[in-house]
């Protein structure tokens, strides 16, 4: 079941709405994960991309969120200009969220697969499967919430849009709650 759009009031920003995003919003989405690593001077970018990141950004965020956009687990602002991209508990391992978001399986819904990943160069490829690899042996043996991507476009810096959008989404997902509820969630930084 899809989840209804969630309305946060804010002195600066009237009312935001925040919602799962839909196959429409790639290109926005795309664009605000470009910026946002772009103006960071991402380190990791840098190692995954070198002096190419502008080149294959759009390609990169574009697999991520082909990739969890038919689980619904892309939550955005209604312009897009913030992204959260999560990776839901696997189906059958842990009692679904509370809120009922999808869990970690190809959209049953839409009964369609995900799109095939455009390929990234082959070192850019090695590089974010050594990655891959490296994280998921630190990654807990339960059922858990992954934060994959968290971004926000430089032009809407200050607002506090993540650090909400991330709220919203974990009370949304069951992550608060008692300990016998409670779904951890997980992300990695560099900062």
């Amino acid at each position: 079941m899809r989840q209804p759009a969630t309305t946060m009031e804010n002195e600066d920003d009237g009312a935001l709405v925040f919602r799962v995003a839909e196959p429409k919003d790639r290109a926005r989405v795309c664009a605000t994960i470009a910026a946002a690593f772009i103006d960071a001077a991402s380190p990791e970018m840098t190692y995954f991309f070198g002096e190419r990141f502008a080149e294959l950004a759009p390609v990169f965020a574009g697999n991520l969120f082909d990739k969890r956009v038919g689980r619904s687990t892309v939550w955005v602002t209604d312009d897009c200009s913030a992204a959260a991209l999560w990776d839901a508990p696997e189906q059958g391992l842990a009692a679904r969220p509370a809120a009922d978001l999808p869990c970690n399986t190809p959209d049953e819904r839409a009964g369609v697969p995900p799109p095939t990943p455009t390929p990234l160069p082959p070192d850019v490829q090695e590089r974010l499967d050594e990655y891959d690899h490296i994280v998921h042996d630190l990654l807990p043996p339960q059922p858990y919430w992954y934060l994959g991507i968290l971004a926000r476009h430089p032009s809407r810096r200050g607002r506090g849009l993540a650090r909400r959008l991330t709220r919203l989404v974990l009370e949304q997902a069951g992550c608060h709650g008692s300990a016998d509820t409670n779904v951890p969630a997980v992300l990695e930084t560099t900062n």
